[in-house]
């Protein structure tokens, strides 16, 4: 046989591969992925009666000009779409938990506008802040500074999450997850003896109608009316329906003091371990800090077709966090971002993909579940839509590598549809939505006018920046460029994101000294701003080190992958002042 015939067949067989392109079948998974066992929260608003820290006017009458400045984001087509606004608190909240303070006391005593109570575990504060006829709430902390074993809920009524210090961004803030009514409790417990310290800076508003809204849409001039399809009516269909349903996530997020939604899709990799990768656009999240915010939100379902009432967001499974692992811009790629959540649902499914671009040429219907939020209606629960592929005509003067073009064929989509994947009929992944673009006369932000092309960035060109994570095996792990520098045998990568104090922004270049060590430039390649090394400790401590030194003020971001193992670590420097040196000597512990 010919050799170079029998690498082919032996990759087909044994690496998710075909003659084509990469591909790989979807993964069921029946339980949950990284979920812990927490506490019940102690509520002790419950037991204590403790006044807001903090008393705002709702958003609508304190500030409506930031209400108009929404609707007319939203009105305009600007993606993504926005649902909330950030408002700084005048006067922040500060706690500083000292052990031996709390340790000395019986009882519940005042603490920063709150109360710190013991309890089994140890010691808990407590405080809430409330804005008069809100829905939905988030609070942020600042300077958030935790130990080992710290356990937070916040809640409003009925609903309680709990999490803990893996919501820090590389900025030291953190966003709690969303509670439902006008008082947003929160919760902190340490360990005896354990200090802690934040102070709450900001509270977002989220401006959702509170699961009320009727799903019958008034789409505007050139839609067809009532296209949308709520994906509980579908009964005619070859996509593996119930499968995909399992894989569509509703996403929140904050970014620039705004809440913004998206949607996105788990995805599988080759070792089909059950790894939470999850699949959705650069324009929705494209930095760590914003992962950190995230929330995403699965099974957000009509009860049934009949149903005409939106159910409330708190009453579905929900994970709160995430870590970028791949990001490319329209600019330079396809508009593609892959994060891996913190924890994953029980009874989820990871979509399969294929980069084979031949299994789906002109002419061909693909398929999409995502949470569209139409202007005027906000996110919906999940719909389906299909589009035909357009292999010629106008191609929005994007590059036809990079992008597929799609035709209206049922359904539609809108902004909070962004980053959702499109799919073949044997729901493999081969696009995720970047967005749309409409003939002289038409409006792009009508998601149900034919005559619109629907765009999505392609995942054969995507392949190239999520292959580390989703096909680990057929890669010798990193794959170095010029603002990516590979390490100690190609299997950390490394990269930097720069902002200067005026807002200009940019990727440190990368210059490779040693296989253990880097330089990186920002604004000129005769000045060196950063030295970074990983050092291999496993026979010491069986960690791999991570050290920098840096000769600027300027705000940076560095990411460390381990390609081998996907995971990442961020180290932040808020600029301003000259940057620490960084010393972990337990950055990665993925020996050997």
């Amino acid at each position: 046989m010919d050799r170079r015939l029998l690498q082919v067949l032996l990759a087909v067989l044994f690496g998710g591969t075909s003659v084509f392109g990469q591909s790989l079948d979807g993964l069921s998974l029946r339980d949950s992925v990284g979920e812990r066992s927490v506490p019940a929260a102690p509520r002790i608003a419950q037991q204590i009666a403790i006044e807001p820290a903090v008393t705002l006017d709702s958003i609508f009458r304190a500030m409506p000009e930031k209400v108009a400045e929404i609707e007319a984001w939203n009105e305009s087509g600007r993606l993504p779409y926005r649902n909330g606004v950030a408002r700084p608190l005048i006067d922040p909240v500060r706690v500083d938990i000292a052990g031996t303070y709390a340790a000395a006391k019986d009882g519940a005593v005042p603490l920063g506008r709150g109360v710190l109570a013991p309890t089994a575990r140890g010691m808990t504060w407590a405080g809430n802040v409330k804005v008069a006829g809100a829905m939905r709430l988030r609070l942020h902390l600042r300077d958030v500074k935790l130990p080992d074993g710290a356990t937070l809920w916040v809640y409003g009524g009925s609903d309680t999450t709990p999490f803990g210090k893996e919501l820090i961004d590389p900025t030291g803030g953190l966003w709690t997850p969303s509670t439902w009514g006008e008082t947003a409790h929160f919760e902190v417990e340490v360990p005896a003896g354990a200090t802690a310290s934040f102070a709450i800076d900001e509270v977002l508003e989220l401006l959702d109608d509170g699961g009320t809204t009727s799903r019958r849409l008034e789409p505007r001039a050139n839609d067809t009316p009532s296209c949308l399809q709520d994906v509980t009516c579908v009964s005619l269909t070859p996509l593996p329906l119930s499968d995909v349903r399992r894989a569509i996530a509703h996403l929140e997020y904050v970014s620039g003091g705004s809440g913004f939604v998206c949607s996105g899709g788990l995805i599988n990799n080759i070792k089909s371990d059950g790894t939470p990768y999850l699949l959705t656009a650069n324009h929705c999240i494209s930095t760590q800090t914003e992962a950190s915010s995230l929330q995403s939100f699965f099974d957000w379902s009509f009860a049934n077709c009949a149903s005409t009432t939106i159910p409330p967001l708190s009453s579905v499974p929900k994970v709160s966090g995430a870590t970028l692992m791949a990001t490319k811009d329209l600019a330079t790629g396809s508009d593609v971002t892959l994060l891996r959540l913190t924890t994953l649902p029980a009874n989820r499914y990871l979509l399969g993909w294929t980069t084979d671009r031949n299994t789906f040429p002109g002419g061909t219907r693909i398929y999409r579940i995502s949470h569209p939020a139409p202007v005027d209606f906000g996110p919906l629960p999940q719909e389906y839509s299909t589009t035909l592929v357009s292999a010629t005509g106008s191609h929005c003067g994007l590059d036809t590598t990079n992008f597929i073009f799609s035709t209206n064929d049922s359904g539609g989509v809108y902004g909070g549809s962004s980053g959702s994947p499109v799919l073949i009929a044997n729901g493999q992944i081969v696009g995720q939505l970047f967005g749309a673009c409409a003939p002289a006369g038409h409006d792009p932000k009508a998601g149900c006018d034919t005559a619109n092309l629907t765009v999505d960035g392609a995942f054969a060109a995507s392949y190239a920046v999520v292959q580390p994570y989703v096909n680990p095996s057929t890669t010798a792990g990193c794959t170095p460029s010029a603002t990516v520098v590979c390490l100690n045998s190609n299997r950390f990568s490394v990269r930097i994101d720069w902002k200067t104090s005026g807002g200009q922004t940019g990727q440190g270049q990368a210059i490779k000294y040693t296989d253990a060590s880097a330089l990186f430039w920002f604004f000129g390649s005769d000045n060196i701003e950063v030295l970074l090394k990983i050092l291999n400790a496993c026979s010491l401590s069986n960690t791999y080190w991570v050290f920098a030194a840096a000769t600027t003020d300027v705000e940076y971001t560095i990411y460390v992958t381990d390609t081998l193992r996907g995971n990442t670590k961020t180290y932040f420097h808020a600029g301003g002042t000259p940057a620490p040196a960084i010393t972990d000597t337990g950055a990665f512990a993925t020996c050997p």
